[in-house]
């Protein structure tokens, strides 16, 4: 409202001075220095305006920068072959009691309705962080939905308690045509944490592999007993 009333103001003290300048030099006359000096007058306020205007808009973008600023997407990269709904603030405050409106139901792959934000409002979100929800296997998401885009509303309140209202559009149909794996590195993360239980099989098998060994080492006859055994047959030599 502070935004709108400012440039109501400003913009009504532009028409006003351009309006004084072209009055004055219709009824004055133009010969007249009084005129003139009417105008430079109006114009010295104009620039005065538009100076203003600029600061303005200034500072409003920095407030903005400064609010809080959830933003819903269909994350379908950041999981290996997962689909998931993703409310990301990207403002600079917290973003509380975050509410998301549908204007067409989101599903997920098994025809359940997605409440994350619906229901029950997201208490907070911080800064730089995000609420996410899993929509179930890429491939069947985007198999049940024919299209996946998605509009509604999402509402949320400032750290002072102010609310906002955004609306918003979240789609998938950019990666319907898309590699499978654009990128390596979620499936390389994938693949990484299967070497943990594959390095257990492989110490299983030493392990046993080992027992095998010491227990046939026990088992073994010594050289001791192999000198002390008479081969069967062996008879002793003559004397002489």
């Amino acid at each position: 409202m502070t935004r709108v009333l400012f440039r109501v103001l400003l913009g009504s003290s532009t028409v006003i001075a351009l309006a004084v300048a072209v009055v004055s030099v219709s009824k004055v006359g133009a010969t007249d220095p009084v005129a003139w000096a009417t105008v430079a007058a109006s114009l010295a306020v104009v620039a005065a305006g538009a100076s203003a205007w600029t600061s303005q808009r200034v500072v409003e973008m920095q407030e903005d920068v400064q609010q809080p600023n959830p933003v819903p997407v269909l994350d379908l990269r950041s999981r290996y072959q997962m689909v998931q709904l993703r409310i990301t603030n990207h403002g600079g405050a917290p973003a509380h009691d975050v509410r998301i409106t549908w204007d067409r139901p989101l599903e997920d792959s098994d025809g359940k309705e997605v409440l994350l934000g619906r229901d029950v409002p997201v208490p907070v979100i911080p800064q730089g962080e995000s609420a996410s929800v899993l929509l179930g296997v890429s491939h069947a998401f985007m198999a049940k939905h024919k299209d996946t885009t998605f509009k509604g509303t999402i509402t949320f309140r400032n750290p002072s308690g102010r609310r906002f209202s955004i609306a918003f559009v979240v789609s998938g149909e950019h990666e319907r045509q898309a590699l499978v794996h654009d990128e390596e590195g979620p499936k390389m993360q994938y693949e990484l944490q299967k070497v943990p239980e594959a390095l257990a099989r492989i110490a299983a098998e030493i392990a046993g592999l080992g027992h095998v060994l010491a227990r046939g080492a026990s088992e073994a006859p010594s050289n001791n007993e192999l000198q002390l055994t008479e081969a069967p047959g062996q008879t002793e030599g003559p004397r002489s």
